[in-house]
């Protein structure tokens, strides 16, 4: 069936970019290692003719390259996770080789992975990708065959009941979203759904709201993220190799994902050919939406880089170190700009409410990062309306910040507006 899927796109151009890569030397650095090895996996599978020669780059890219990389824990980000994230990868190729290698190869690849990967422990920081690099190589070697209720209560403590990230926008898409400089964060899950060990996570309504959240309103005519959270205007999304794979969770999701990648081919990997259970289906233009655990993320109807974007940010729950006191925050965009924008990164220094789109009383800092929600709101072809109430996050005030957005016509142009009614007491002083 993978093969017969090589005839027709976007499976073709896949397979001539695997090939592509698999013939080209890569650097022995993680990300080269994770695109090289998942492209040599796949032309094992598809270049009929050349298993062996693909086999032996699974083999000596593990024995050769992989050996090599250097894995520190308690050294800093780069030390674990990057290296992690391509060893996912290494394990998933050396699997779908396994039965070309001799026992020997074998031994000696999974001797590399092993000492290597251990040297990262099980728990510590950034733990999603300790939990989905090891939980793999456990999978792979036998040790686990139920399901993994650490990594899933992980997951899910990153999503509101709506679906939206109460993290940050960039870390939404970084983690769940599947970043490549992440891939077990996210990937593990799809390991375990196609293992059938846990399958938790493809039917799960709380991860279909995500993904359409995801896909369809984090993001910004312009296909840029809203900035809400830790993250710099810098960071941007690329072509990652997980986003195809949306298709398992929601076919809403999955029409908004092609709308956002748009002529844009998945590069050849086993993550992009084989995780997918279809291609994408036709381009969806995102609109309007409330989310009552998460905010309003207005935008026009039309499919313009230009149009106007506007988040009125506003979570009820689960807040964690990169979320900042924004509750009520606005994160605005419009004629291929980001107009107006949130604190930045990275934690503490960014993360106070007056360095953020929202209102403070007396100058005093947010008594939480979590809000009351969007706790009224509708959309129409004409008008968009949101309010959402600051909750625990002012103690002894109350601010209901509304958001609306004015849709175009063909003779005026789309515009919004925003208006506080703030309760505190007499001789506060606001600040907005």
């Amino acid at each position: 069936m993978l093969r017969q899927r090589a005839l027709s796109e976007p499976w073709k151009s896949m397979k001539e970019d695997a090939l592509s890569r698999s013939n080209t030397v890569s650097n022995t650095k993680p990300y080269d290692l994770q695109y090289y090895i998942g492209a040599a996996a796949l032309s094992y599978i598809l270049d009929e003719e050349n298993t062996q020669i693909h086999a032996f780059r699974v083999r000596d890219a593990i024995i050769n390259q992989y050996s090599k990389l250097e894995l520190i824990d308690g050294d800093g980000w780069g030390g674990v996770v990057p290296p992690m994230g391509s060893f996912f990868v290494a394990i998933l190729a050396l699997d779908i080789v396994y039965d070309a290698l001799s026992e020997e190869d074998i031994t000696k690849c999974e001797e590399i992975i092993s000492n290597q990967i251990f040297k990262i422990d099980r728990t510590g920081p950034w733990v999603d990708i300790r939990y989905g690099t090891h939980g793999t190589w456990d999978i792979y070697k036998g040790n686990r065959t139920t399901p993994d209720d650490d990594y899933y209560q992980g997951i899910m403590h990153q999503v509101t009941e709506d679906g939206v990230s109460p993290v940050t926008n960039h870390y939404a898409w970084e983690r769940i979203g599947g970043g490549d400089s992440r891939l077990s964060k996210s990937g593990y899950m799809d390991v375990l759904e196609f293992t059938e060990i846990d399958q938790r996570y493809y039917n799960n309504p709380k991860m279909q709201k995500f993904y359409r959240w995801l896909f369809g309103s984090s993001i910004n005519c312009a296909k840029e993220m809203a900035i809400f959270g830790d993250m710099l205007p810098t960071q941007s999304i690329h072509n990652e190799m997980l986003h195809r794979r949306v298709v398992n969770f929601d076919s809403e999701a999955a029409g908004y994902a092609s709308w956002f990648h748009k002529d844009t081919p998945a590069i050849g990997n086993i993550l992009t050919y084989i995780l997918p259970k279809q291609a994408l289906p036709e381009a969806l233009v995102p609109s309007s939406k409330i989310y009552s655990n998460g905010g309003a993320f207005f935008r026009d109807p039309t499919d313009d880089p230009d149009g106007l974007h506007g988040v009125l940010y506003n979570i009820k729950t689960q807040d964690e170190w990169h979320t900042h006191n924004e509750v009520n925050g606005l994160a605005i965009s419009g004629y291929g700009n980001r107009l107006l924008v949130n604190g930045g990164r990275l934690g503490e220094p960014t993360r106070a409410a007056n360095l953020n789109n929202t209102l403070t009383i007396n100058g005093v800092n947010h008594s939480a990062r979590v809000g009351g929600g969007i706790i009224e709101g509708f959309t129409t072809e004409i008008i968009d309306y949101s309010s959402g109430d600051s909750g625990p996050a002012l103690t002894g005030a109350t601010h209901i910040r509304n958001l609306i957005l004015i849709h175009g016509t063909s003779s005026s142009l789309p515009y919004f507006v925003t208006f506080d009614d703030i309760q505190a007491s007499p001789g506060d002083q606001v600040n907005n």
